[in-house]
C-alpha cells in the first residue's frame, strides 16, 4: 500500500483530496492543526481504508520538521517515516 500525507485534512480541498485517495486506494496520513483530522482519518477507517490524524502546524517549521520522522503505523503492512 502506498502512503499519502495530506495537509490540511480536516476540511476543504484538503479533506475532499484525502477521502478520494483512501477511496483510491491510499493509506492517508491526515495532517492538520485541529481536532478535524482526527474526524476525517475517523471516517476513512470507518470505510474500510487506511488513516492516521497528525496534529501539526506545517506552517512552524521547528513543530514540522520531527514529525515526518516519526514511525506511524497506518495498517499492519504499512508504515511511514
Amino acid at each position: 500500500m502506498q502512503i499519502v500525507i495530506v495537509t490540511g485534512a480536516a476540511g476543504g480541498i484538503g479533506r475532499v483530496y484525502a477521502k478520494a485517495l483512501a477511496e483510491a486506494g491510499y493509506g492517508v496520513v491526515a495532517a492538520d492543526l485541529g481536532a478535524g483530522a482526527d474526524d476525517v482519518a475517523g471516517e476513512i477507517s470507518a470505510a474500510g481504508g487506511a488513516a492516521l490524524a497528525v496534529k501539526v502546524d506545517v506552517s512552524d517549521r521547528a513543530r514540522r520538521k520531527p514529525w515526518p520522522r516519526r514511525r506511524c503505523s497506518v495498517s499492519a503492512a504499512s508504515t511511514v517515516w
